[in-house]
């Protein structure tokens, strides 16, 4: 268990960032810092997840944009239904 590590993956940020402020992160400042906000927010997160009490066996815990593969489908097919 020492050795253990666990990824805590996220998708979809620029889509996010993009329903939130109507811009997607390259086409202004406020959605690119938007963007920068919101994993400085996972990025604590999963630091405080390092240190909680809980976590007896000292797991570390990474913070990973998942490519999502899987999903791309699904999101294609919503952008269909909402964009078209």
């Amino acid at each position: 268990m020492r050795k253990q590590s666990l990824s805590i993956g996220f998708t979809g940020l620029n889509e996010m960032v993009q329903y939130h402020t109507g811009q997607e992160l390259h086409e202004s400042d406020n959605a690119y810092n938007f963007g920068k906000k919101v994993l400085q927010f996972l990025s604590d997160r999963t630091e405080e997840f390092k240190y909680h009490p809980h976590n007896t066996q000292k797991i570390k815990f990474s913070l990973w944009e998942e490519p999502a593969e899987s999903s791309s489908e699904r999101f294609a097919r919503l952008d269909l239904k909402h964009y078209e």
